[in-house]
């Protein structure tokens, strides 16, 4: 007689990249997974910039993959023009990555672009006691990524208002031809 107490789950490689519609992860359970990083990362490097720009390269390889798999599923190339390659960032990516649109895309005076993040996740749950480390360079990284065809620099700063005290500005400033 069989068994029946245990059901075996339904394998990850079973299923289609290529549905149009997956769970999203829980805000819990990618700060706790980030947390990890931050704390490993921290451990095996001497200084916040140093730290940082290991967050940074782990963002890009994290983004690269993203990138790749939201292509694969959308069936879309890959936007060249800067505008459409960061609204495109803004509305559709930033939201399989954190659940939401990023709230505000805009171009400074020196005509570098910046996507503003209220309520930026990387950083909402993340205390750094001498608040020199940003957390955020992890998703700067991600950015990075996709905007590698600009050969762009993104970089993340912390810029906490009154009313939205994880606010983050990412800066990306293009190459000057």
């Amino acid at each position: 007689m069989a068994d029946t107490r245990y059901v075996v789950p339904e394998r990850l490689y079973e299923k289609s990249l290529l549905a149009s519609e997956y769970p999203s992860a829980s805000e819990s359970v990618f700060v706790l997974l980030l947390g990890s990083a931050i704390r490993q990362i921290q451990k095996q490097t001497a200084s916040v910039k140093e730290t940082e720009n290991v967050l940074g390269q782990l963002g890009r390889d994290v983004g690269t993959r993203l990138f790749a798999l939201s292509a694969l599923r959308d069936g879309e190339k890959r936007a060249n023009e800067t505008v459409a390659c960061l609204q495109k960032i803004g509305s559709s990516y930033w939201k399989t990555l954190f659940g939401k649109k990023i709230d505000s895309i805009e171009i400074s005076e020196d005509g570098d672009y910046m996507l503003i993040d209220n309520e930026a996740l990387c950083s909402k749950f993340h205390v750094d006691p001498k608040a020199s480390f940003t957390p955020s360079t992890f998703s700067a990284g991600m950015l990075q990524a996709m905007v590698w065809p600009q050969k762009a620099k993104v970089t993340a700063h912390s810029t906490p208002t009154e009313t939205f005290p994880f606010r983050t500005v990412f800066l990306i400033k293009m190459p000057v031809d």
